[in-house]
This record gives C-alpha cells, sequence and structure tokens, in this order.
C-alpha cells in the first residue's frame, strides 16, 4: 500500500476542527410539485466557490403565489456538486410540503 503526504501549505486544522483540502463548489435547485409533477422549473442559487464553511445567504424567488397552489404542492431542495464544466451530481434533498392538513401554509 502506497502512502503519500500533502505539502503544509494544502492541509491546515482550524480551531480543532480536522482538516479539508478543499470545499466542494456547490449549488442548489429548488423546485416545486404537485401530484408527482413538476408545476416548475428548476431554479438554482448561483455557483459559489467555498474557502472555509459552506453559506449561501442568497434568496430564492418562486414565481408562483400561495394562492395560486394546489393544496398538494411540494417543495423540494437538491444539492449539487460541481465537478466539470457543465457536470454535477447530486448530493443530497429534501422535500418539504407547502400546506399542512388543515389548508395553512407550513412555509412562512
Amino acid at each position: 500500500m502506497q502512502t503519500s503526504t500533502l505539502p503544509s501549505n494544502e492541509c491546515k486544522s482550524v480551531d480543532g476542527v480536522p482538516p479539508v483540502r478543499e470545499l466542494s463548489d456547490l449549488y442548489i435547485t429548488c423546485q416545486l410539485f404537485a401530484d408527482n409533477k413538476a408545476i416548475t422549473l428548476p431554479i438554482r442559487t448561483a455557483h459559489h466557490s467555498f474557502n472555509a464553511h459552506w453559506t449561501w445567504n442568497e434568496w430564492l424567488t418562486i414565481p408562483l403565489r400561495y394562492r395560486d397552489l394546489p393544496l398538494g404542492s411540494q417543495l423540494t431542495f437538491t444539492v449539487w456538486e460541481a465537478y466539470a464544466p457543465r457536470r454535477a451530481v447530486p448530493l443530497g434533498g429534501t422535500t418539504f410540503r407547502v400546506f399542512g392538513k388543515y389548508k395553512y401554509a407550513l412555509l412562512d
């Protein structure tokens, strides 16, 4: 088994956090679904290169109003890693219902 060492400037520990060579270039997509069908195109954040930690601090605006959404609407978020120009792989995601069982908005 071969082992190699990194140059000292590539691997640093900060405040006891294990060293990280480089954080991935990530972006997030958001999309609305109803009845298992997309009702919007995916909306995405700007591409960000991260140095020390992941923070987007960015608003995504969906082109629909609450009153226009079907009761079964779901909002999906997917985190993508850009590993080459025009190439990305999904890292994870989640889905939220927009309305509760009593027809009120869960997102506010």
